[in-house]
C-alpha cells in the first residue's frame, strides 16, 4: 500500500476513496432496510470517503496517529449531533425513531472525526492547515466563494420569473420568516454533513496540487469534475437519488463546469481548503433550498456558464499551470 501511494498518490487515493464510498452505498439498502432515514444517514456517511482517505494518506506519510484529541472529538460530536437532529427535524421533517437516531449519531461522529483530525494535526500537513487555520484565509475570496453560486442562481430565478416561470420550493419550510431563519441556520449543517467537509479535503485539497504539475487548471478542472461526477454513480441507483441514469448524466453537465469555478477559487485563495468548503456549501445551498422552476434553474445555469467562460478567458492563471502553481502557498507547492 505504501509503495502504491508513494508512486501513484492520486491513483491510490481514487482507489481507496471509491472502495470506501461505494462499499457503504452498496450496503446501505441492506443495513437500512425498513428505515429510510437510517439508509439516508448511511449514504451521507459514505460521502465522507474523499476527505477521510485524504486524511489517512496524509497521516500515513507524516507518521502521525489517526486518533484525534479525545476532548475535542467529543465536543464536536455533541455539537454535530445537535446539528444533525436539527436538520433532520426542520429540513427533512424526519421522525426521531431509534434507527434515525442511530444513523444521525454515526454521521455526527464521522463528521466530528473529519474535522477534529485537521485541528489536532494542523501543522503536520498543508491539507490540515488550509482546512482549519482561518488566519490564512483571504476572506474576500471566502465570501465570494460562499455566495457566488447562490447569487447567480437567484439572478437566474429573477429572469425565469420575469419570463413567466412558476416556482416550487425544494423544501417547504412554512412561513417566510421561518424559511429565512432556517435557511441561514442550515448553512452550518450543509457545510458539515452534505458534502463540503466530506469531500473537499480530497477532491481539491489532495488531488489538485498533485496533478497541477501535469495539467493546466482548466483541463485539471474538467478531469476532476468527470471523476467527481462518476463517483456519485451508486447513489443514483441505490434509492438515495431517485432519478436513475438520467440524473446521473445530468450530474456531469452540472459538476464538470462547476469544477472550473472550484479550481479558480482554489487558486485565487492560494490553496485554501476552507474556501473550497465554502464554495461547495454555496453550491449545495442553492441546489437544496433555493426555489426553482419545475424544469430546474434554467437561466441560472445559463448565467453560471457565462460566468465560467469569463473566468477562463479573463484570468491568465487558469491557462498556465506554472503560474497557477506559483500562486499557491509554499507548503502546498511541495506536493506538486
Amino acid at each position: 500500500m505504501g509503495a502504491l501511494l508513494r508512486d501513484y498518490p492520486v491513483t491510490g487515493f481514487l482507489i481507496f476513496t471509491f472502495v470506501f464510498s461505494w462499499a457503504i452505498w452498496a450496503l446501505s439498502p441492506l443495513i437500512g432496510a425498513g428505515s429510510g432515514n437510517l439508509k439516508f444517514f448511511l449514504d451521507m456517511t459514505g460521502a465522507f470517503g474523499p476527505s477521510l482517505v485524504a486524511i489517512w494518506i496524509t497521516l500515513y506519510f507524516n507518521a502521525k496517529t489517526p486518533i484525534p484529541r479525545v476532548g475535542l472529538h467529543l465536543l464536536l460530536f455533541a455539537v454535530n449531533t445537535a446539528l444533525v437532529l436539527f436538520a433532520a427535524v426542520t429540513i427533512f421533517e424526519m421522525t426521531l425513531d431509534l434507527p434515525t437516531v442511530i444513523g444521525a449519531l454515526i454521521l455526527a461522529d464521522v463528521a466530528a472525526y473529519t474535522l477534529s483530525i485537521p485541528v489536532t494535526h494542523r501543522m503536520s500537513g498543508d491539507i490540515f492547515n488550509s482546512t482549519v487555520n482561518l488566519r490564512i484565509v483571504n476572506w474576500k475570496w471566502g465570501l465570494l466563494a460562499l455566495f457566488s453560486v447562490p447569487a447567480v442562481m437567484v439572478a437566474g430565478s429573477i429572469i425565469d420569473w420575469a419570463m413567466g416561470a412558476q416556482f416550487e420550493p425544494m423544501v417547504d419550510l412554512g412561513s417566510a420568516p421561518r424559511t429565512i431563519i432556517i435557511m441561514v441556520a442550515a448553512l452550518i449543517p450543509i457545510a458539515l454533513f452534505t458534502g463540503p467537509l466530506a469531500q473537499e479535503l480530497g477532491w481539491r485539497g489532495y488531488v489538485i496540487p498533485r496533478l497541477m504539475k501535469r495539467y493546466n487548471p482548466v483541463m485539471l478542472a474538467l478531469l476532476v469534475g468527470f471523476v467527481w461526477s462518476f463517483w456519485y454513480l451508486p447513489l443514483h441507483f441505490n434509492g438515495f437519488i431517485e432519478d436513475g441514469l438520467e440524473g446521473f448524466v445530468s450530474r456531469f453537465v452540472l459538476l464538470i463546469p462547476l469544477s472550473v469555478l472550484f479550481i479558480w477559487f482554489f487558486i485565487r485563495s492560494r490553496g485554501s481548503v476552507f474556501v473550497m468548503v465554502l464554495t461547495h456549501t454555496g453550491m449545495v445551498f442553492s441546489l437544496m433550498l433555493l426555489p426553482r422552476t419545475p424544469e430546474g434553474p434554467t437561466y441560472g445555469l445559463y448565467l453560471l456558464m457565462a460566468l465560467l467562460l469569463i473566468i477562463v478567458f479573463s484570468d491568465p492563471l487558469m491557462r498556465d499551470r506554472t503560474e497557477a502553481g506559483r500562486y499557491l502557498r509554499a507548503d502546498i507547492r511541495r506536493d506538486m
